[in-house]
């Protein structure tokens, strides 16, 4: 806990980075502290320090961001979340009789 307050966090690959994710943050470490420091509070603090150095070095979103933007972006709407609904409904079927519902044209 001390060495990331010390030298930072940077957002890459420094092994500072993975050490406030050493802890569970249950709370028993402040509960058995001889001194009451706060650590699961310090810890959380670390995590976002990280978060944010990670984002602003990162622009380019993970595969798993953009596929929960756009699930995001569905779901939001009734009418989009319908479409996808009858969409997946549709190529179900398709699948379970072993032909494509929809084809490519062919050039």
């Amino acid at each position: 806990m001390l060495r990331p307050q010390l030298t930072g966090v940077t957002g890459g690959h420094d092994p500072n980075d993975s050490l406030p994710y050493a802890s569970s943050l249950c709370g028993a470490c402040y509960d058995v502290c001889p001194v009451k420091i706060n650590i699961p509070d310090l810890l959380v603090q670390l995590r976002a320090e990280h978060t944010e150095a990670h984002a602003e070095t990162h622009t380019l979103p993970t595969p798993e961001a953009a596929a929960m933007r756009a699930a995001a972006w569905v779901m939001a709407d009734v009418g989009r979340f319908a479409r996808a609904g009858r969409a997946v409904s549709t190529g179900r079927r398709g699948i379970r009789r072993g032909t494509p519902v929809l084809s490519l044209p062919r050039s």
